[in-house]
């Protein structure tokens, strides 16, 4: 089995003048689901003029005895693979659920 690509970023990088929390970075929007049995959160971000939602990361979690043990991170280009689009319009939010 492949390991699987790892990335590498300095935190401070981050949060720069376009970084989460920012008005540059745009919009966030997480959306609950599961992965490998285990619970998840799937992350799209709506940059500033843009009606799309663009997969971001996922976070699968990984809980024992009530507790947040470990947090294992996805990256975009990996959503197919467990059944998340890419890509979804503002008008599916509005509409109810994101992938309609």
């Amino acid at each position: 089995m492949q390991n699987p690509k790892l990335h590498y970023f300095k935190p401070f990088e981050f949060f720069d003048h376009r970084g989460y929390g920012s008005e540059g970075f745009g919009r966030l929007r997480c959306v609950l689901t599961h992965a490998n049995l285990q619970p998840a959160v799937a992350c799209y971000r709506c940059q500033p003029g843009d009606s799309n939602w663009r997969a971001l990361a996922m976070d699968v979690l990984r809980i024992e005895d009530g507790l947040i043990t470990e947090i294992v991170m996805f990256m975009p280009d990996n959503f197919p693979a467990f059944g998340l689009p890419m890509i979804f319009n503002q008008n599916a939010i509005d509409g109810g659920h994101p992938w309609n």
